[in-house]
């Protein structure tokens, strides 16, 4: 049952998810000025994991006959029934610990994201970009719930210099590349499931529109995001990082890219669409490593 239940919530993707909360309050608490450690923030934390592990549970739900057919053997073999009681457990201990971080802004937007993943489940993820797109927004937000747990720096933003205030823009570049870049990973999911989406009558964007329209779209969505890291790298003094750091976005973060761009082009079955999604899974460990260099040196 244990074990299920680790399948169901998605663990290793929790795992990122957290590493990216801690590098992400490691550089604000080593490089923002006026920050300062709070343990309450932990409640922040974990009411967005709390609402992510949902957000997979009820997934698993309503995809229990499309992940058969696409013979999804890492998904879990509980029942719906035991899937909506997790589910609902999940959402409820995610509200708890949003109400008790005391902060209304944050309690809207968890309500925000727990609704849109129950609603990309039942209905949007069978839609055109539109699922996708929910999913991105989502992810982009996660490195902005830093700026929840330091709200000790807003009184002093009036006096920050330039390139402090650059500082605080970097969260910002982050959750614009976990948007384009979840995007990017949603779309090639779906021309992955392609087969048991159709089983379902999904109007995915493969489904819809092609699979040739599904890659020019991956490779749009991974060459934006390919443009933002080259000019963060062209600029790198400007935005004040590192050489250190500026070669790791160069040889963590961009050759990598531009690898998944060349795999996109290349990529014609399950297989090849399975580990394209894999390796957006790679760019994000990735992200998160190359702000760890930048928050130590």
């Amino acid at each position: 049952m244990v074990k299920e239940v680790i399948k169901a919530i998605r663990l290793k993707n929790l795992i990122l998810l957290s590493l990216i909360f801690f590098t992400v309050e490691l550089f604000f608490y080593l490089k923002v000025p006026f920050c300062s450690f709070n343990l309450h923030s932990f409640l922040l934390y974990t009411s967005a994991l709390l609402c992510a592990a949902s957000g997979y549970i009820i997934n698993d739900y309503f995809d229990k006959q499309s992940d058969t057919i696409n013979n999804k053997l890492n998904k879990s073999s509980l029942s719906r029934k035991s899937l909506l009681v997790i589910y609902l457990i999940l959402i409820l201990a995610s509200l708890s610990a949003a109400i008790l971080f005391n902060n209304n802004s944050y309690l809207y937007i968890n309500i925000f994201c727990s609704l849109s993943l129950f609603l990309y489940s039942w209905k949007l993820q069978h839609l055109p970009i539109i699922g996708n797109l929910v999913i991105a927004l989502l992810a982009g937000i996660c490195p902005l719930l830093v700026f929840f747990s330091h709200l000790e720096i807003a009184p002093h933003l009036p006096i920050l210099t330039d390139n402090q205030l650059l500082t605080l823009a970097i969260p910002f570049y982050y959750a614009c590349t976990a948007f384009t870049t979840t995007f990017s990973r949603e779309i090639a999911k779906d021309l992955e499931d392609i087969k048991g989406d159709q089983a379902q009558h999904a109007q995915t964007l493969p489904i819809a529109f092609g699979a040739k329209t599904a890659k020019f779209t991956i490779i749009f969505l991974l060459g934006t995001t390919a443009t933002l890291t080259l000019f963060a790298l062209i600029n790198y003094q400007l935005i004040g990082i590192s050489l250190i750091t500026a070669i790791s976005v160069l040889i963590l973060l961009l050759i990598p890219i531009l690898f998944l761009i060349l795999k996109t082009y290349t990529a014609n079955n399950k297989e090849d669409f399975n580990h394209l999604s894999n390796g957006h899974k790679v760019l994000f460990l990735m992200a998160n490593v190359v702000l760890l260099i930048h928050t130590i040196f």
